[in-house]
C-alpha cells in the first residue's frame, strides 16, 4: 500500500512538473500592428488574447508603465521614443522583421537611372520610409510626399501623383505586399529599381534593417514570457522552412480579413512572399543583435547614441 501511495505521489509530481514546464501562454495579452509584424503570430492570431490592430499609434500606446499588455510588437524605433529613459517595465526581446521597402521606376523606357532631377514619391514624411530612403540614397532629388503606402502604390500604378496635379512621377518608394500588386497592375510600366534592404546593408557594412521588434513587459511572469518567445521563434523558423504553413493557417479568413490582418489578400500570396523573402520575417534575439539595432537607430537619426544594455531583455 505504501509503495502504491509513493508511486501515486511520484506520478502526480511528474504530472505537475510537466505542466509547469509548459506555461499556458494563452493567458498573455498580446498586441501587434497589422501587416508583416503580425505574420509572426500566424499560429495564434485567432486566440482571444491576441489583438492585431491596424492603428500603429494605438499599439504604441501600450508601451507604458501601466500597460495592460504583456507583449507589444512595435517598430524598433519605439525603443527610443517610448522605452529608453522613459519606462522601465518594457524591454526589447527580439527583432522579427527586417525591411520590406523597394524603389520602383515608372514611365521609363529601357534602363532607368535615378538623377538629381528625378521626381520621387515617398510616404510618411519624417518617418521610417522617408528616413530609410534618405539614408541610403540621400535627399538631393525632387522629393514629394503622400500620406500612406497605399497612396504611394497608386502613384506607381498610374505613373501620376494626383496630390500634385497629376504630375508624372519617375520613382516611387513602395513596401511589400503593395509592390506585388503594383507590378501586377501597372499602367505606367512600373519596374523594380532597387531593393532598399540590400542597399541599406551595403551602406551599413553588412548590418541590416531592424524594423519591428517584440517588447515584453517585465512585470509579467518571466516563465510565460520565455515560453512565448520560444514559441514565436520556432513558429517563424517553421514558416521560413515551410511557407505553406502560412497559407494553411489563414484558410478560414476572407480576403478583407486577410488584408486587414496581414496586408495581403490571399493565403497563396502570403506564402509566396515569405518563400521569396519579399517580406523579411525572421527571429533574432535583440541583445545578440544589438550592433544592428544601434546602427539602424543612429543611421536613421532616431538617436545619436548606442542603446543601453538595460533596455534589453535577458
Amino acid at each position: 500500500m505504501k509503495n502504491k501511495l509513493f508511486l501515486s505521489i511520484m506520478l502526480t509530481g511528474v504530472a505537475l512538473t510537466s505542466c509547469n514546464s509548459n506555461p499556458d501562454i494563452s493567458t498573455l495579452k498580446i498586441i501587434s500592428p497589422s501587416g508583416a509584424p503580425a505574420i509572426s503570430l500566424y499560429r495564434i492570431y485567432e486566440q482571444e488574447n491576441v489583438e492585431i490592430n491596424a492603428d500603429a499609434n494605438n499599439v504604441l500606446s501600450y508601451l507604458s508603465a501601466n500597460s495592460e499588455k504583456d507583449i507589444v510588437i512595435a517598430p524598433t524605433n519605439a525603443l527610443v521614443s517610448k522605452v529608453m529613459g522613459k519606462i522601465d517595465n518594457f524591454k526589447i526581446a527580439a527583432n522579427i522583421t527586417f525591411g520590406n521597402f523597394y524603389l520602383v521606376s515608372v514611365n521609363k523606357e529601357g534602363e532607368a537611372n535615378m538623377t538629381n532631377d528625378s521626381y520621387v514619391v515617398l510616404f510618411q514624411q519624417n518617418q521610417l520610409p522617408d528616413r530609410l530612403f534618405k539614408y541610403v540614397y540621400g535627399s538631393d532629388y525632387d522629393l514629394h510626399y503622400v500620406t500612406a503606402a497605399s497612396d504611394a502604390a497608386k502613384c506607381a500604378i498610374t505613373g501620376k501623383n494626383e496630390t500634385d496635379n497629376n504630375h508624372s512621377v519617375d520613382y516611387v518608394l513602395v513596401p511589400q505586399p503593395a509592390l506585388t500588386n503594383v507590378l501586377a497592375n501597372t499602367k505606367a510600366g512600373a519596374k523594380l529599381y532597387a531593393n532598399i534592404q540590400e542597399d541599406f546593408k551595403t551602406k551599413s557594412n553588412g548590418l541590416e534593417i531592424t524594423q519591428a521588434s517584440i517588447f515584453v513587459n517585465t512585470n509579467t511572469d518571466k516563465a510565460l514570457i520565455d515560453a512565448f518567445l520560444a514559441k514565436i521563434e520556432q513558429d517563424i523558423k517553421d514558416a521560413l522552412a515551410n511557407p505553406s504553413l502560412l497559407k494553411e493557417a489563414v484558410e478560414g479568413l476572407s480576403q478583407e480579413e486577410l488584408t486587414n490582418k496581414f496586408g495581403v489578400g490571399s493565403g497563396e500570396l502570403l506564402q509566396k512572399m515569405v518563400a521569396d523573402n519579399a517580406i523579411r520575417i525572421g527571429y533574432k534575439k535583440a541583445k545578440e543583435n544589438k550592433a544592428a539595432i544601434d546602427n539602424f537607430l543612429k543611421a536613421l537619426n532616431f538617436t545619436s547614441e548606442d542603446t543601453s544594455e538595460e533596455v534589453y531583455y535577458q
